[in-house]
């Protein structure tokens, strides 16, 4: 008996084709019913993922933008003010801030020096003030020296206890806060002083 392969060569194709387009369909069913639902959920993660990265990316645009208007209030004010001065003028500065304390009826009790703090290109000197006042003319001091011109900052700020007598017209308190005078400092005056 003669192979029915011999006589007719395309059979053999014919098996070994239907065999792959079986194998491939098999293939076909077991990815989508097996790998469908791990890729649906890796789809999901990649979904979130990005929801949560452009959320974070509108946090920085936000950030960026705020950081751009504090920018451009600090260059109007050194264009008001003008540079950072290379040394701090200390006994102008705190006959000026003397001169307020003055005029707006506060008494100064004591001023101390305090540390000196050294940053990259700037050079901080602290000053310890004690003074009793109103609480009135300690408002009217605070928006006087935002006023000024010069320098500095004003910081750790104490109105402390009740006033020092109860007496009609006799409301004084103790107050103490902390002076800063700033100077610009180059790398190069490491060792150096304001």
């Amino acid at each position: 008996m003669k192979s029915s392969l011999k006589g007719n060569p395309f059979v053999f194709y014919d098996v070994v084709g239907g065999g792959l387009v079986l194998a491939i369909a098999l293939f076909g069913l077991w990815t989508t019913f097996v790998h469908l639902p791990d890729s649906h959920a890796r789809l999901e993660r990649a979904l979130k993922e990005k929801k949560d990265l452009k959320m974070a990316l509108r946090a920085v645009e936000q950030n960026l933008n705020s950081s751009n208007i504090e920018l451009a209030g600090v260059e109007g004010e050194v264009s008001q003010r003008g540079a950072l001065p290379k040394s701090a003028p200390v006994n102008a500065n705190l006959q000026a801030i003397t001169r307020l304390i003055r005029s707006n009826q506060i008494d100064l009790v004591t001023v101390d020096p305090g540390d000196v703090k050294q940053y990259p290109g700037l050079t901080q000197l602290n000053y310890r003030v004690e003074c009793r006042s109103t609480f009135g003319a300690m408002l009217a001091f605070l928006s006087d020296f935002e006023s000024e011109p010069f320098w500095a900052d004003l910081t750790k700020l104490k109105i402390i206890g009740a006033p020092t007598t109860f007496e009609p017209g006799n409301e004084t308190h103790k107050a103490e806060f902390v002076v800063s005078l700033f100077a610009a400092r180059s790398n190069t005056e490491a060792g150096a002083k304001p």
